[in-house]
């Protein structure tokens, strides 16, 4: 019978969904959390995903959504802070956004704001 819910168990899964799936990885610094890597990961067997961080600058977010073979990605980056956004695949609508090459797909460096990006 167990009587903790706070197990090393439970904290692997639960990162790994949020490092992961949600593609959610915080750079610390002495300022505390002022950017985020963002590659998410949406596998084959999953339909949404939804992953939230609070830092002391705001709220960071990522949600994706399967739509007729596509994802949509929706971000949002609090004020002051940025994010390194992974995908595996250039965006259809880049709105303006300078992505660069990499060896696994494409890369961009995002300011604060919310974001809508279809794969």
């Amino acid at each position: 019978d167990m009587n903790s819910f706070n197990h090393y168990a439970y904290g692997a899964v639960a990162d790994w969904v949020f490092s992961s799936i949600c593609g959610m990885v915080p750079v610390f610094s002495d300022c505390g959390v002022q950017e985020m890597i963002l590659k998410p990961e949406p596998g084959k067997k999953l339909d949404w995903a939804e992953g939230l961080y609070d830092s002391q600058y705001g709220r960071y977010r990522v949600y994706w959504e399967r739509k007729d073979a596509k994802i949509k990605l929706e971000i949002t980056i609090p004020h002051n802070t940025c994010g390194i956004l992974y995908l595996p695949s250039m965006p259809l609508e880049p709105q303006g956004i300078i992505f660069e090459q990499t060896k696994k797909g494409v890369k961009a460096r995002l300011g604060s704001g919310n974001y809508c990006f279809c794969y």
